[in-house]
């Protein structure tokens, strides 16, 4: 049906209303990198992605959390009794679990265990929250966290890194002052937070210094250079003149360049071409698939796609990621307001949510007691893989788990109700899912998707032309990533110059 005379198509309005949003995320992002830039030193090169995000945000930090940022940064520079780093074989892979959110750990992991399994792991390095997921090593391999490491500075080391993060706090706001007055008053509501990053860079700085010293690794791997402690990883490598090599963990945005690491190795040509189109030098950017799917591939061979609902009342399945509406709050509104328009109007399906590990169902409960009753929430302890293969049709904002939904054989959609959004869930673009942004849009395809087996198979077989073209080596992504670390293992680069 279409658009009536005189009326704005909504897919239409909805994109010229929020384009300016994406114009305006992608001008905060050069002005931190040029300012950044200009500063020209590793602690303030470390800073770009808190200072895009904290300073996208203005909203005051509260009290209590701001005096709890405060005393996470007071902690960082407690004097501790120094304890001696554990041995290391020389001339292996070094990884870094930088965050333990699923979509890191789960794309590194099997990559660790098969450089384990060919002898070319040394060690490992990870943020406190993420040593569970590491514990697997530490018989074989040294594991530490990033807090053990900064218990080898002592008192003189930590008062003059104290001095030193305080020092590049008033630098940087300096610069902030001078270039972009306008950003004064979220730096004042986000200081606390900008500072414990500074702080955990300046500590970094030196304590990745000695580690590499010590431990001289071939090769260091990461799923990001993002953030100031894997940032410092690969900084101080290239010093060092150690590659560095990163494992793509998630969507491109245009925020992943300019990257520090000497190498990317990405899930398949469409990210690699995405990568290249924002700059990224093609030297740097290998396609070698995506390791968190290989089981996923692996468990799409024993089980063949759906030919029609299997349930009765066919179920709706919400890959949820809402931990990120502070970020993107207008995509995430919109999002809200789609789903109290269509639960009421979809009685015949059963509404199901798998949670982002990062998030609970606040959002769901905003929404209200009709729509909140009407959703089931998968327990936490249910995996991903199960919780696909208990629905009928998938549909997510722009999570990634939208993909594993395709390589499980379930037909997606892709919630594009904002331009941001269809950005960060580009595949329908390609052929990966269909987009719906209004309620009628919603509905449409919810009944196309159930009434009609060949719309159902047509969007099936889409899909996976669209995955063969997406993700490179099914089923052997780990092995394929790490042949690639083989082939860099031992090569030598001069320091490449953060951006």
């Amino acid at each position: 049906m279409g658009t009536p005379a005189g009326r704005i198509d909504p897919i239409v309005q909805l994109e010229r209303e929020t384009s300016h949003v994406e114009n305006e995320s992608r001008k905060w992002w050069d002005e931190v990198v040029r300012l950044t830039g200009d500063l020209g030193d590793d602690v303030t090169g470390s800073l770009r992605i808190p200072l895009y995000v904290f300073l996208r945000d203005s909203a005051p930090l509260g009290w209590r959390k701001f005096c709890g940022n405060l005393a996470s940064t007071a902690r960082l520079f407690r004097p501790r009794r120094r304890q001696a780093l554990p041995h290391a074989e020389k001339g292996r892979l070094l990884f870094c679990f930088a965050h333990e959110t699923p979509s890191h750990v789960r794309n590194l992991l099997p990559v660790a265990r098969e450089s384990a399994r060919r002898g070319l792991l040394g060690g490992i390095v990870c943020a406190e929250n993420a040593l569970p997921h590491v514990q697997e090593f530490a018989k074989a391999f040294p594991v530490v966290s990033a807090n053990r490491l900064a218990r080898q500075d002592g008192f003189v080391d930590q008062a003059r890194a104290f001095r030193k993060s305080l020092a590049a706090f008033r630098q940087i706001r300096s610069a902030v002052k001078r270039s972009h007055p306008e950003w004064l008053a979220r730096w004042q509501a986000n200081r606390s937070r900008i500072l414990r990053e500074i702080a955990t860079s300046v500590q970094m700085t030196r304590v990745f210094g000695e580690l590499l010293s010590a431990w001289a690794p071939s090769g260091v791997v990461s799923t990001s250079d993002f953030w100031p402690l894997e940032y410092q990883m690969c900084r101080q490598a290239a010093r060092a003149r150690i590659p560095s090599v990163l494992v793509q963990h998630g969507t491109i945005g245009h925020f992943w360049w300019p990257f520090v690491a000497d190498t990317y190795l990405l899930w398949g040509d469409f990210y690699r071409d995405q990568l290249a189109a924002l700059g990224a030098p093609a030297e740097s950017l290998r396609s070698c698939g995506m390791p968190a799917t290989d089981d996923l591939f692996r468990a799409a061979q024993q089980h063949p796609a759906l030919e029609r609902p299997w349930r009765e009342p066919p179920v709706c399945l919400i890959l949820s990621h809402t931990h990120g509406r502070s970020l993107e709050a207008e995509t995430f509104a919109r999002f809200g307001k789609l789903l109290q328009e269509v639960l009421p109007a979809t009685p015949q399906f059963r509404w199901k949510v798998k949670l982002h590990p990062s998030e609970d169902d606040a959002f769901y409960r905003e929404l209200g007691g009709a729509i909140y009753s009407r959703l089931e929430f998968h327990p936490r302890s249910v995996s991903l893989e199960e919780t696909i293969q208990d629905c009928d049709i998938a549909m997510t904002v722009f999570s990634t788990s939208a993909l594993e939904a395709m390589i499980l054989r379930r037909p997606v959609v892709v919630l594009g109700v904002t331009a941001k959004g269809r950005e960060y869930g580009w595949w329908p673009q390609q052929g990966g899912g269909v987009y719906a942004g209004t309620p009628e849009e919603l509905l449409g395809h919810l009944s196309r998707l159930v009434q009609q087996d060949e719309s159902r198979a047509a969007q099936l077989e889409t899909q996976q032309r669209f995955l063969d073209r997406c993700f490179a080596s099914p089923r052997r992504a780990a092995e394929s990533v790490v042949d690639c670390l083989e082939e860099l293992q031992g090569s030598s680069r001069p320091a490449r110059a953060a951006k």
